[in-house]
């Protein structure tokens, strides 16, 4: 279960956010290719989202995520 933290961790902590704005087809494939490991992940071990709002820009933080600034 570890590994598969370390894992998820690395895998959030290297993801490209802004994929989804690219012009470059290569890039929004492997965007799309990464997020679905990610959330395959995430299922399993993050339910609540904790570890993915650590990471995640705040556009994209998700569950009950509150912004602090609003």
């Amino acid at each position: 279960m570890e590994t598969e933290i370390n894992k998820y961790r690395e895998l959030l902590r290297r993801h490209d956010w802004s994929f989804e704005f690219s012009e470059d087809p290569s890039t929004f494939r492997r965007g799309i290719e990464q997020l679905r490991e990610i959330e395959t992940i995430q299922s399993k071990i993050d339910n609540d989202y904790v570890i993915w709002n650590e990471y995640a820009p705040d556009f994209f933080k998700r569950g009950s995520y509150v912004a602090k600034n609003s």
